[in-house]
């Protein structure tokens, strides 16, 4: 078995190098557990075939051809190995892409680089570019839609460290959301007694966005 998805593995990496659109396709009809590695193999072996530039060759062909609903998948796989890159590098290339599945992709990339050294650079420029999107029709904007997914993902210790941390403004604002919306879920003498062991001006800061939060940003 394992011959057969090595052999059917390089098939297609020969295939994606003469017509990646067709490889994609290929491997996402693959019904194998391997589905994902397959498709991060071919990613990789066009990013190392082709210097970091603004043309992005799997972007490329992902745009070139319809892959329907299975298009997501496409775009959160080619983060995974972009968003490794110099972070000035991946937004420019985020432009690139429909708006609709940015912010998932800066969620990602967020909640990887938050180990990274330069972190607090690299956040800034990913969380300026979420700023920028336009909110929808209807619904949160892209910017409180993520900071509400960050406030029920991460726990309260790790959101107030990065909360009192963040020096960069965009930073500090996201953060800062998302602290007073991981809070607002609370009960309230919980709510009360972290908000007292704050510094007074970070205190201010984080009562302030509570105040100013609807009941639920979904309404």
């Amino acid at each position: 078995m394992r011959d057969r998805q090595w052999i059917e593995g390089n098939l297609l990496l020969e295939w994606s190098r003469t017509d990646l659109p067709a490889a994609l396709h290929a491997a996402l009809s693959n019904p194998s557990r391997e589905q994902n590695e397959l498709l991060e193999g071919i990613m990789r072996d066009q990013f190392k075939a082709v210097p970091v530039t603004s043309q992005d060759p799997v972007l490329a062909a992902i745009h070139q051809s319809d892959f329907g609903w299975k298009t997501g998948k496409l775009y959160s796989l080619w983060e995974k190995s972009r968003s490794t890159l110099d972070m000035e590098t991946f937004v420019g290339l985020l432009d690139q892409i429909p708006q609709q599945y940015q912010p998932d992709l800066i969620a990602s990339a967020l909640y990887k680089s938050r180990n990274l050294a330069g972190n607090q650079q690299n956040h800034e420029l990913l969380l300026d570019h979420l700023a920028g999107l336009p909110a929808p029709g209807s619904g949160p904007s892209p910017f409180d839609r993520d900071a509400q997914f960050f406030s029920m993902i991460r726990d309260e210790p790790d959101l107030r460290r990065e909360f009192v941390s963040r020096d960069l403004p965009t930073s500090r604002r996201f953060y800062r959301q998302a602290y007073a919306l991981h809070l607002q879920s609370l009960p309230e003498p919980q709510r009360l007694d972290l908000l007292a062991v704050l510094p007074a001006d970070l205190r201010a800061e984080v009562e302030a966005t509570l105040e100013a939060l609807p009941e639920s940003l979904d309404h």
